[in-house]
């Protein structure tokens, strides 16, 4: 009894165990989009356990004296809140994260993209193996996820040189 190779018209880049050929285009390839996605995970991981940890929302309302500068966005911005997740900052914490959050956002983009390629690349690969629709949303998530995390930065920018008021809520 021989087993059935899972993608007969691909036989030349898949083994008979479904793993891509090692030494062809689509296993180096594939293997180079996934070193791009540890790296976009691993930047927004560090975004996000900086953004924690730097977060004064609780601090500032249990004892709302102990600075001078109120933490920023105020309430009255709450578009600005949202895209930060209601998390308020320092100045010196906004001009930190700023960094991180752009690191973040570009790394995420450039997996990607680099998604996208493999994707149009081998559409018929991922395709025959019922992959594709999956490779699709992977890459749509990572562009909206950039997207939001150029966003915080640009939050961040904005409030790490602003000047809001003391009497700001």
């Amino acid at each position: 009894m021989s087993l059935q190779h899972p993608c007969p018209e691909y036989s030349h880049l898949i083994g008979p165990d479904g793993k891509y050929i090692p030494g062809t285009d689509i296993h180096t390839d594939y293997y180079g989009y996934k070193a791009l996605q540890r790296d976009a995970q691993a930047a927004r991981a560090t975004y996000n356990a900086e953004a924690a940890t730097r977060d004064r929302t609780e601090g500032w309302k249990a004892n709302p004296q102990s600075n001078h500068e109120k933490p920023t966005p105020p309430s009255n911005q709450s578009k600005d809140r949202g895209v930060i997740k209601s998390r308020t900052f320092f100045k010196a914490d906004h001009k930190r994260l700023k960094t991180y959050a752009k690191r973040a956002g570009n790394t995420i983009e450039l997996c990607a993209q680099a998604r996208d390629k493999y994707n149009e690349k081998y559409k018929g690969v991922l395709k025959s193996q019922g992959n594709l629709e999956g490779h699709l949303k992977e890459a749509e998530y990572e562009h909206k996820a950039a997207k939001n995390l150029h966003k915080m930065a640009a939050i961040h920018l904005k409030y790490s040189f602003s000047t809001i008021p003391n009497n700001t809520s």
